[in-house]
């Protein structure tokens, strides 16, 4: 049973701000959306279903560069990618029309001895109108949902583990089904293990160092260590914890 703490181990700011800068400009001119309700989720619902649609799953294909914008305009000629630019894309698109965002890699239990398949990416949004976070996983177009609300990842593996009704809600496009959703949830339970983010707002300038912990944390089960390798061969660097607290903090 994977558990974790509801008490504060870390003096941490997780810094979420959304500011507005000359690259969010450039990328809501590249992406312009109207929106007939000025709510949080239909935002949501449309900005994540442009990316899920924009290219198709293709889990070899890495970008010559991590931008955005870039990887917009490849998938505009055709090209292909990895879960990764689902949501660095949808996560940019995101904060530059004001919504707080964070990607959000999950890793499984066996992260440092897998070879390949180890992890999956997904965001998470702070949704204002519910002050919560909730995942999207924008490769499959869809937003977890258990009989209280919306889910966040953790809440999503929580719902999968004690074995509770969960459905979901589309983003626009998606082609989601109940039968698909029921095989997604086998499939991403094993994923739902290590949760890594990024300790301050993605600038999508690739300005912060890798090799720097505290540029990222990982929220790891009672009992268990963040992982100190990623797939037999890449080292990994960041603050852990078990804290529920840590990991989700309340935007104000």
């Amino acid at each position: 049973m994977i558990t974790f703490s509801d008490k504060k181990e870390l003096d941490i700011d997780l810094n979420y701000n959304c500011v507005d800068n000359d690259y969010f400009e450039k990328l809501r001119e590249q992406n312009p959306f109207t929106f007939d309700k000025e709510n949080t989720l239909e935002k949501v619902l449309i900005i994540c279903g442009y990316a899920h649609k924009l290219f198709n799953h293709n889990g070899d294909n890495v970008p010559e560069k991590n931008d955005p914008i870039f990887i917009i305009e490849e998938a505009i000629k055709g090209k292909n990618f990895r879960c990764v630019e689902y949501s660095r894309v949808a996560s940019a698109l995101l904060l530059s029309y004001g919504i707080i965002s964070r990607i959000v890699w999950l890793r499984t239990e066996d992260v440092e001895t897998r070879e390949s398949g180890a992890g999956h990416v997904v965001i998470e949004f702070w949704y204002t109108e519910k002050q919560k976070w909730v995942l999207v996983e924008v490769q499959e177009g869809l937003i977890p949902k258990g009989e209280k609300g919306e889910l966040s990842s953790v809440e999503f593996l929580f719902e999968i583990q004690n074995k509770k009704p969960t459905t979901f809600i589309p983003v626009i496009d998606s082609s989601m089904s109940e039968e698909d959703f029921i095989e997604y949830k086998k499939w991403i339970f094993q994923y739902l293990f290590y949760f890594f983010i990024k300790t301050k707002a993605e600038d999508f300038s690739g300005n912060y160092d890798a090799n720097d912990k505290n540029n990222f944390l990982t929220l790891t089960p009672i009992g268990y260590a963040a992982p100190k390798v990623f797939q037999k061969k890449i080292p990994t660097y960041s603050l852990e914890t078990h804290s529920l607290i840590d990991f989700y903090p309340i935007i104000k």
